[in-house]
């Protein structure tokens, strides 16, 4: 048999499946993962849609996306700097057509990996 991901909800006093219980929350409930047909049937599950399965992965690689934000910050003029430090920045490195092309590139860098953890873009 193949593996399932269903969502279930717990009434007062039931406890979690101990196998493919992930212990994840979703809008709906809470991801099982284990192979079809073992679910117990004393709680009530329903099989989760491919959007609630996405969202899962989502949310279990939010560690993985935030190391790779950082990667991309980590040692740059953004790690760690203030508004007033970015405008001098700019103002003394900033100053032809090619050192505003180099900054640009370096900004969507940083504005892409800030969406990308953010899911606001895949």
């Amino acid at each position: 048999m193949a593996n399932e991901y269903r969502k279930f909800n717990l009434t007062p006093g039931q406890q979690a499946p101990v196998h493919g219980a992930t212990g994840v929350s979703i809008p709906g409930g809470i991801v099982w993962y284990g192979e079809e047909g073992t679910f117990p049937g004393d709680i009530s599950s329903e099989a989760m849609t491919q959007d609630e399965i996405d969202y899962y992965g989502w949310i279990i690689t939010q560690a993985d996306r935030t190391e790779a934000a950082k990667n991309v910050f980590e040692g740059s003029i953004l790690w760690d700097i203030s508004y007033a430090q970015g405008d001098t920045y700019i103002d003394n490195n900033v100053t032809d057509m090619a050192s505003a092309r180099e900054f640009l590139k370096k900004l969507l860098r940083a504005t892409v990996a800030h969406l990308k953890m953010n899911r606001l873009i895949k």
